[in-house]
């Protein structure tokens, strides 16, 4: 990027009035189309008397999907969670969901309210401020909540209202002292039933109906680390079913009475690792996965269902009016969740479906183009993608790979180069400006590159080897590679880390961190770490036979770049931003700390702008620095994600994989873009209208016409749902100068809606005003 730099310098040094100004940065607009797909997930079916609903978990979110015979439907984010843990119950006028949570870095069991159409009412809330998996059951006035275990193996109880909140006595009752793996509940007996797992037994707890503890029974087993148990309810009596290692799962029965039975085997369920249990109206349903097959049968030992399964997915049962569904891992890519009626024959549909999940990997910019690469996860693949935002708005992607990262890119000006590792080991893929791959070349695996940079004929990357010594290699356009050349080697106990490079005044400069822990006594910082550099030639030839020492001790995440006269170096110390400059003759400047900047980051970048240097840092925000002052400081993203500034012709560009609770991302992390330049930015385009929706050709085409707003737009996005759907996203790009669109029905006599929203710079539109397309009659067409 030597040209790109060098006439960012001569904008510094010609402007220098304009850019002593802060930014003005626009909204965050989405920088890619939405693509939909299958994901494995924590399985949890439930039902509001008229409908049934699929909640599923992925260790981030809680979502719910309105199940709908023969379509698809994207599940909606409710609650954060982690480790999958939650549970839900339905109260006779809202969804109960409870789910274990430490986004706020505590432990706490947090809870939302739902409708009866799974859509939030008010805010998230803290149930309990304690660890643990919850388990819900309701008796038609209070809701009992099991959790556990502790960290030291402990299971408690508590008397909820409908609402979530604590009873009027909120006492938590300990009802298995330690070593437990699991409990469930269920409205029965006297009141409630829970039923408890460990290595070794199973305890049976009846409460009564105000939950003091009625009796218990415990039945020792063989020993079994990952034991499931499972328990149902027909209002009345409650039926506690478990997994015995090898042997067939047991059930026992608690009666309204209290009493609870011995334990019996079910028959043909040898070797069970997960199982579920529901009553039908009539009988009590099993269902169980053993040998990568879902089983399902009645008490009575008739088995009536097979279906493929991933051996070790949980497995959920719902009945409602005469049906009982099933929803288990498939064993498809990701081990996706399915659902089926048991009593069909068809081996399930997929029922955890969601927008790809987007993860920021790198970005540069050239002359007149920004290049994003960020990676995708849906139906159980992670796959590379690499995106081309032009400086006038417009927008070209590819995918460049399958299951890889690609933490560093650069361009020459015009193309770019894309180092990533795959399971065969690096390569180095040359990309045009519209992200089209034009070369691609594997790279010594001597290291692990850190840092690239151009100098006006090829790609120099440095990185480390695994015995912690810093290496580099010359990357040419065409794919040619340089044999390494050894930058510096470690000594003694040191290790070199975070290496970094630059091209200016004729050669390069080489910036690391060195560490160490050492012994001391009494007290002290064990941890000590320096940053060194190295001028080298053109060849990546040492200039420097000494290392140039840049920074004292706790110096650490180094970055640097050429500002048209000297190296400018950033690194973070103490959580204090400083910086300093070294001329390719070797002087410099002494060390300065940026007053006001401090930065809780583990990972600094440092991208010269035509306003001075950005600083970005993974926590949100972005500092612009100017002559070793704060300009100031932008609050752009969220915390704990990738981000990054990159330059986009006069202006910038604030890119991070942002997460969207709201349709059409349905929770899933979105790559978003900030433009920022020293104007305010234009209107927020208006609303597009939507001038004709209808059927084509038969019946086989449906046509979309709309009207553009009259501010200027980049492009547009295009929404549909069917019938009482949620709204999902059209996996394809439309740009300024499209106003139409068609698209094949996919589902017989359903209701198709239609809405669309421009965006800019700016940001983006609202909605237009749906348009339906009604498809009636029988017809088979394909999407």
């Amino acid at each position: 990027m030597l040209l790109h730099m060098a006439r960012l310098a001569l904008l510094l040094a010609l402007a220098p009035a304009l850019f002593a100004q802060p930014l003005f940065f626009g909204d965050a607009v989405p920088q890619t189309h939405t693509r939909y797909g299958a994901f494995g997930a924590q399985p949890r079916l439930t039902t509001n008397g008229q409908h049934v609903f699929l909640f599923w978990a992925n260790d981030e979110k809680v979502r719910v999907t309105k199940l709908v015979d023969g379509e698809k439907r994207a599940g909606r984010p409710v609650l954060d969670v982690n480790f999958g843990w939650f549970d839900v119950v339905w109260t006779g006028s809202h969804f109960l969901v409870a789910a274990y949570d430490r986004t706020l870095n505590t432990s706490e069991i947090r809870g939302r309210l739902l409708s009866a159409n799974g859509d939030p009412i008010g805010e998230t809330f803290t149930i309990v401020a304690r660890f643990g998996r919850p388990r819900l059951a309701f008796d038609g006035a209070r809701v009992l909540m099991v959790y556990g275990p502790t960290e030291r193996g402990e299971m408690y109880s508590i008397l909820l209202r409908p609402d979530g909140t604590q009873a009027t006595d909120p006492r938590h009752r300990l009802i298995a002292p330690t070593h437990s793996l699991e409990s469930v509940v269920a409205t029965g007996g006297p009141g409630f039933v829970a039923a408890t797992s460990s290595l070794d037994q199973i305890k049976i707890t009846t409460f009564q109906p105000n939950t003091d503890v009625a009796d218990s029974a415990q039945f020792t087993l063989p020993p079994l680390l990952g034991r499931r148990v499972a328990i149902g309810s027909n209002g009345q009596d409650a039926l506690a079913v478990w997994t015995n290692g090898s042997g067939a799962v047991e059930y026992t029965t608690v009666r309204a009475n209290g009493t609870i039975s011995g334990p019996t085997a079910i028959a043909g369920t040898e070797g069970s690792f997960s199982a579920a249990v529901a009553w039908n109206g009539t009988k009590w349903v099993v269902s169980t996965i053993a040998s990568g097959k879902l089983q399902t049968r009645l008490i009575d030992g008739a088995s009536f269902t097979q279906a493929s399964a991933y051996e070790l997915s949980p497995v959920s049962l719902v009945s409602l009016n005469g049906r009982t569904l099933a929803a288990w891992g498939g064993t498809g890519a990701g081990q996706p969740v399915l659902v089926r009626d048991v009593s069909a024959s068809n081996n399930g549909e997929t029922a955890a479906f969601g927008a790809a999940e987007q993860t920021l990997q790198t970005a540069t910019s050239s002359h007149e183009a920004a290049l994003i690469v960020w990676s995708e996860l849906r139906d159980g693949r992670r796959t590379l993608h690499a995106g081309a935002r032009t400086t006038s708005g417009g927008w070209s992607e590819n995918r460049i790979g399958d299951d890889e990262d690609a933490p560093l890119a650069a361009s020459d000006g015009n193309l770019f180069l894309v180092v990533k590792k795959s399971n065969a080991g690096w390569s180095a893929v040359t990309l045009t400006g519209t992200a089209q791959v034009t070369a691609s070349t594997p790279v010594v695996t001597s290291f692990t590159p850190t840092g690239i940079t151009w100098d006006g004929g090829g790609w120099a990357v440095i990185g480390v080897s695994p015995q912690k010594n810093i290496y580099a290699v010359r990357v040419m356009p065409w794919g040619a590679v340089s044999a390494p050349v050894l930058i510096s080697e470690r000594s003694g106990t040191h290790e070199l880390a975070s290496p970094r490079i630059v091209f200016g005044g004729g050669g390069f400069f080489a910036v690391w961190q060195d560490h160490d822990f050492v012994s001391c006594f009494p007290i002290c910082d064990p941890f000590k770490a320096v940053l060194h550099g190295a001028r080298l030639t053109p060849t990546l030839q040492r200039i420097d036979v000494q290392n140039l020492e840049l920074a004292p001790d706790e110096a650490l995440s180094p970055d640097v770049f050429w500002d048209g006269t000297r190296y400018v170096i950033f690194w973070v110390n103490g959580g204090a931003l400083e910086t300093r400059t070294v001329r390719p003759n070797a002087s410099g400047s002494g060390i300065t700390r940026v007053a006001g900047a401090r930065i809780d980051t583990g990972e600094l970048r440092a991208t010269l702008t035509p306003f001075g240097a950005a600083i970005a840092s993974n926590d949100g925000e972005v500092l612009l620095v100017r002559d070793g002052s704060l300009v100031t400081r932008y609050d752009l993203g969220r915390a704990n994600a990738t981000d990054t500034v990159v330059n986009l012709g006069p202006e910038v560009a604030y890119v991070q994989a942002a997460v969207q609770d709201d349709m059409p991302y349905h929770g899933a992390p979105h790559l978003f873009l900030r433009v920022g330049g020293v104007l305010p930015p234009s209107n927020v385009p208006d609303p597009p209208k939507i001038v004709r929706a209808s059927m084509m050709d038969g019946g086989n085409v449906m046509l979309v016409n709309w009207r553009p707003p009259l501010d200027p737009v980049n492009g547009y996005r295009i929404e549909y749902r069917v019938n009482d759907g949620v709204w999902n996203e059209l996996d394809q790009w439309f740009d300024a100068a499209t106003t139409s669109m068609s698209i094949r029905p996919w589902l017989d006599g359903a209701r198709y809606q239609f809405r669309i929203r421009a965006w800019s710079d700016a940001g983006v539109s609202g909605y237009s005003i749906p348009a339906t397309v009604r498809l009636l009659g029988r017809r088979r067409s394909v999407r």
